[in-house]
């Protein structure tokens, strides 16, 4: 970055995707100032590929599991692994019409679930990735019906 004068006045570096180094030479000392931005942790990305299968009205749920990205950062000359955005658990929804509303029906910490329905039942499910930092968007929605 360039001041008024044409000379670098800050440089800007993009050491990760998370991390940006902003420098400055304060003209005519000996100072030289850093400022180290970190991108703030995120909420998980959704859960991809949900699927529901059907066993005489015992629904099988199941999810691409969310896990951890890592990165290696440059911290002067030293190489620093960072993980993060994995999920530490699921909440799953459902709903029993296709313009109904959404309820909370469990939290599990795998990337599957359990469901029972009775027969002449068509139900609606999507899942969300939960982490420290907060939920994700959610899943693709998946419809099932059963009837004997």
């Amino acid at each position: 970055i360039l001041n008024s004068s044409g000379f670098a006045a800050y440089t800007l570096k993009k050491i990760s995707d998370t991390r940006i180094v902003l420098g400055m030479n304060a003209s005519g000392s000996a100072s030289y100032n850093i400022i180290r931005l970190d991108k703030k942790n995120l909420p998980p990305e959704p859960p991809a590929n949900l699927t529901a299968t059907n066993s005489s009205g015992t629904i099988s749920l199941s999810w691409d599991a969310v896990v951890a990205t890592e990165t290696f950062l440059v911290d002067g000359t030293t190489p620093v692994k960072q993980s993060e955005g994995a999920a530490s658990s699921y909440k799953i929804q459902s709903k029993d019409a296709a313009d109904g509303t959404y309820t909370e029906l469990a939290t599990a910490t795998s990337n599957s679930y359990t469901d029972t329905i009775t027969s002449g039942t068509t139900r609606w499910y999507r899942v969300f990735a939960v982490n420290e930092y907060g939920t994700s968007k959610g899943s693709n929605v998946v419809s099932i019906s059963y009837s004997e």
